[in-house]
């Protein structure tokens, strides 16, 4: 019998996000963080949506100051 691995698309999306931002694509990452953040509210996890959405609004403030 296969190992079945649950994973949601907003988990996904959250991975993406470090690794673009582990890459320096801050306006990539921020976006998926956004999306992730969104999908998590939707699958009623509030607490990952919050953390996600700071996390998004924390590198569009490092990409303001960048400029």
């Amino acid at each position: 019998m296969d190992d079945e691995i649950s994973i949601q698309k907003y988990e996904l999306q959250a991975e993406l996000a470090m690794l673009k931002e582990e890459r320096g694509d801050l306006h990539e990452a921020a976006d998926l963080w956004e999306v992730a953040a969104d999908g998590a509210v939707e699958n009623d996890r509030p607490r990952l949506a919050t953390d996600w959405s700071l996390k998004a609004e924390e590198l569009r403030e490092r990409m303001v100051m960048k400029e």
